[in-house]
């Protein structure tokens, strides 16, 4: 199935990002996150990142060959939405190896990334926000869906050079969208929550 246009859901997940972001106390920025060796500054300038390889891709550029120095996470996200506003790269091959027929295919994988990214500030700052269901479909309609569940790690080093994703984690079927979500990317929604 053809994934629809995903820039609605894209800056809906920005949205909630961003409510996150702003929930964030300054004594919470070193906690631990779900997300491997990110903490929750550190998190936060990786979504800042996530945003400027959004935003090289819809202009047709390299997502690894990014500048963040001195943008703020607001700018980021202004770039990427406009970057992607009259829609030509969504049927624009990408130098994205994980979705590199087209844009649209990336730009879902990087609502469901948000999606996760927004989670892990959620989950390490103890917050819990409104999760979009439009956004949560989107997310797992996503490239990732395609990709086996198990042996990820070869995978992606393989494809990638990375470990983007790590092994699905199995949910209830019935399980809350963003559970299922971040189960799919890897992700244990029983991840305790350090406030």
């Amino acid at each position: 199935m053809r994934m629809t246009d995903p820039r609605p859901a894209f800056i809906s997940a920005t949205e909630l990002a961003t409510t996150v972001i702003d929930g964030v106390r300054p004594t919470q920025l070193p906690n631990p996150t779900p997300c491997g060796d990110y903490d929750v500054a550190a998190m936060v300038e990786h979504l800042r990142d996530v945003c400027a390889r959004v935003a090289t891709v819809g202009r047709g550029g390299d997502p690894m060959a990014i500048e963040t120095a001195g943008v703020s996470w607001n700018e980021a996200v202004a770039d990427a939405i406009a970057a992607w506003a009259d829609g030509a790269a969504l049927d624009q091959p990408t130098k994205v190896p994980w979705a590199p027929d087209a844009g649209r295919d990336a730009l879902a994988g990087w609502v469901m990334e948000l999606t996760v990214h927004t989670w892990d500030l959620a989950k390490a700052t103890g917050q819990t926000p409104a999760w979009d269901a439009e956004v949560c479909q989107v997310s797992l309609a996503s490239p990732l869906q395609h990709y086996p569940r198990t042996g990820r790690r070869e995978l992606f080093l393989a494809i990638a050079g990375s470990v983007p994703f790590e092994d699905a984690v199995d949910v209830a079927a019935d399980a809350p969208l963003v559970e299922q979500v971040v189960a799919l990317s890897g992700r244990d929604p029983r991840w305790p929550a350090t406030s």
